[in-house]
């Protein structure tokens, strides 16, 4: 049976493909294994250290509180608006383990003339969480940071971060974008990576094998991914790729960005995916200057919209993005928002998943799925966009199931449908 996405019946659809698939026998795929780490503090110490940060804004506030708790399996959210929180707000957030700062978004000029209000508030949000963390003195590892319409995949981010030092300043992502004119782009499941700007995690073993083809140059191992690591000659990219990616590297390398004027090409694509996400270490949040990056997110005029800002911003501030190996020595998995702007990939993947049949590369995409861009504006209404994660969610949970995952079995927050 495969399942297909209407706007109308998404939940029936794949709540009725839950329930077959915990009807049938399949074949049993691999039991996740648990690391030394899981051993002796069990996932739930893992999750207890991941926080959400989600900026919130008109009646997506509501779609997105609601429906990232199908998702969040009980972790802790900051959302991020523009006025301060109502006294009910803060008592039901207490509920959900959900906390609200607020941030003012930008109308004046010349603000108004590249960016949106709201621009500024999606760029701060990391930083106005940690911030609120630190005086509530909530102690964390990790920040997930998105979209209001973003969800995660809990089991995949605590597998991936378990062999990661949150005390290292990691940008963390392998959906991003980078310049290049339009006919030299070279997309592959909707990343741009030929020439990168982008390094490979630090204390995590690389595999023997041969780099994976399509790949012309090695990133260096960050620890920690700084400016000066991949802006040194031995690992510039101009010296690796073709004109004119090389230029706009070496440019990139050198560029005051908040003043710089120039090609569109050569200013906007060195980012993140903001509906994609991308995890920040307390780490990076530590050791940055929180008021050097509002200054620099107040005052770039180049770029456009709140991911690019603040990862042109985090580069200004010294530090590169880094990708995880799992994606990056198999080039067809990633691991940041599967199928981009379809919907369906994700939802066969875990039908497949849960069935048993699944090769190789349909096993690694679905144990390392970590985030999805819902995209909520192109449903019919947020009930849709809700119903759909909800969905997701509870699919996700059945493969977790079978595939014997801790986060269904240790968690004190029970997660395998939990929100049901």
């Amino acid at each position: 049976m495969r399942c297909s996405l209407t706007s109308a019946t998404i939940l029936l659809l794949v709540l009725h493909c839950t329930h077959v698939l915990g009807a049938r026998r399949s074949r049993h795929l691999p039991t996740a294994s648990a690391s030394p780490k899981a051993g002796k503090q069990g996932i739930q110490a893992e999750l207890d250290g991941i926080v959400a940060v989600i900026p919130a804004g008109g009646p997506h506030n509501e779609m997105a509180m609601r429906a990232s708790r199908h998702w969040r399996k009980g972790i802790k959210a900051v959302y991020v608006a523009e006025l301060p929180p109502t006294n009910e707000r803060i008592a039901e957030g207490k509920q959900h383990n959900e906390f609200w700062a607020d941030y003012p978004d930008i109308w004046d000029e010349p603000w108004g003339r590249v960016h949106r209000p709201f621009d500024s508030r999606a760029a701060m949000a990391p930083f106005v969480a940690h911030q609120l963390l630190k005086r509530e003195g909530i102690d964390y590892e990790w920040l997930l940071y998105g979209d209001d319409d973003t969800m995660w995949f809990l089991s995949a981010v605590a597998d991936l971060l378990r062999d990661y030092d949150s005390d290292l300043p990691y940008f963390i992502s392998d959906m991003y974008y980078f310049s290049a004119p339009p006919d030299q782009m070279n997309w592959r499941n909707g990343m741009l990576i030929e020439g990168a700007t982008r390094c490979l995690p630090c204390n995590v073993t690389i595999p023997d094998e041969p780099w994976p083809l399509g790949h012309n140059w090695v990133p260096p191992v960050g620890c920690p991914c700084t400016k000066e690591l991949l802006c040194d000659k031995d690992y510039r990219m101009w010296e690796f790729v073709r004109e004119p990616v090389g230029e706009w590297s070496k440019h990139n390398c050198t560029a005051p960005w908040e003043d710089d004027e120039g090609d569109y090409y050569k200013k906007w694509m060195y980012s993140i995916d903001g509906g994609s996400g991308a995890i920040l270490s307390r780490g990076l949040m530590e050791a940055i200057d929180h008021q050097e990056v509002e200054r620099c997110i107040r005052n770039h005029f180049v770029v456009y919209g709140g991911d690019a800002l603040i990862s042109h911003c985090i580069w200004s501030a010294g530090y590169g993005m880094t990708q995880p190996i799992q994606s990056y020595f198999k080039p067809h998995v990633q691991m940041f928002d599967l199928g981009r702007w379809e919907r369906r990939p994700l939802m066969n993947l875990l039908v497949d998943a849960t069935e048993g049949n699944c090769n190789e590369l349909c096993q690694a995409q679905a144990k390392w799925q970590v985030s999805k861009h819902i995209r909520s504006r192109y449903f019919n209404n947020l009930d849709a966009t809700e119903a759909y994660i909800k969905g997701i969610s509870h699919l996700h949970d059945t493969y977790l199931i079978r595939v014997g995952h801790p986060l269904c079995a240790e968690s004190k927050h029970p997660p395998c449908g939990l929100y049901s």
